[in-house]
């Protein structure tokens, strides 16, 4: 073969019998081995595994996620994914998740996983860790409409909006993606149930220290309507300081116009600040 003698010529020997196509197969081979040994180590040591979701699958009547272990295709059925719905089951592709091998048949190829048990071991090991005060890492899962949902360590929690940070918040949306890395408090924990409060504001600076000698009660400054409520509209007077006035009785107001306000109450300490507004710009 041409192409043999051709590769044997650069290795500088010339083997008879020698294919390059059974180089590339035994190191197919050696690939596919490793990515076993791991599935074994995993299985054996109780190790938690992760890889990203590839899609969905309908095996044996019921649906499951598909990961990728290198060679190595694994099943977690809907029941082991910590979802309840189908929809639920799809938000989690093109995501990495965790899991642990529950079992394995590696003569019919098949690695049945589950995210549940891997959530599980992940919150025992975060609750030991942990305690209020603490600053930690979470990674945001799911954005609702008033709410975010991020995992702290197989302990998935919600930041209300006035724990995300300062300030008025319109759309929770703008706030935050799904994936992104985000600094939280620890505010409280609850080992039994396995539920820990975080927030994100507590990690950052206040910006109303000072700022009730800033703005003083009965002088006017120029704001940003940043919220439109049935109960008032919000005005932003700085990074994070947002106002209440009641609707004005003769004309409407829009988010992002600009408006002169007087100031009627304020209060560092609770975060608050009432105005009227008496000028459009």
């Amino acid at each position: 073969m041409a192409h043999a003698e051709d590769l044997q010529a650069l290795q500088g020997v010339l083997i008879e019998g020698f294919s390059p196509e059974k180089v590339l197969e035994n190191k197919r081979q050696r690939v596919i081995d490793k990515h076993w040994k791991d599935v074994y180590n995993a299985f054996q040591n109780n190790l938690i595994l992760s890889a990203e979701v590839k899609g969905i699958e309908n095996i044996a009547g019921k649906s499951c996620a598909i990961c990728e272990l290198g060679t190595i295709r694994v099943n977690i059925p809907a029941e082991h994914s910590g979802t309840t719905n189908i929809n639920e089951l799809r938000y989690l592709t093109g995501r990495v998740v965790n899991f642990k091998i529950l079992n394995f048949d590696r003569e019919n190829e098949i690695v049945i996983g589950s995210r549940l048990e891997a959530k599980k071991q992940s919150a025992e090991i975060t609750l030991r860790n942990i305690k209020v005060g603490d600053t930690i890492h979470s990674v945001v899962q799911a954005i609702l409409s008033n709410a975010i949902i991020v995992d702290i360590g197989g302990i998935e929690t919600k930041i209300s909006p006035s724990e995300i940070r300062y300030g008025w918040i319109n759309n929770i949306h703008d706030e935050a993606r799904v994936g992104d890395h985000i600094k939280v408090k620890v505010l409280s924990i609850d080992k039994e149930k396995q539920d820990v409060k975080v927030s994100i504001k507590q990690t950052l600076p206040n910006p109303w220290q000072g700022q009730a000698q800033r703005y003083l009660k009965g002088n006017e400054y120029v704001g940003k309507v940043s919220g439109i409520t049935e109960y008032g509209i919000f005005v932003n007077l700085t990074d994070g300081v947002d106002s209440l006035a009641n609707h004005m009785k003769f004309e409407d107001v829009k988010i992002g116009e600009r408006v002169l306000v007087r100031v009627l109450n304020i209060s560092a300490e609770r975060e608050q600040m009432t105005t009227k507004i008496v000028r459009k710009m």
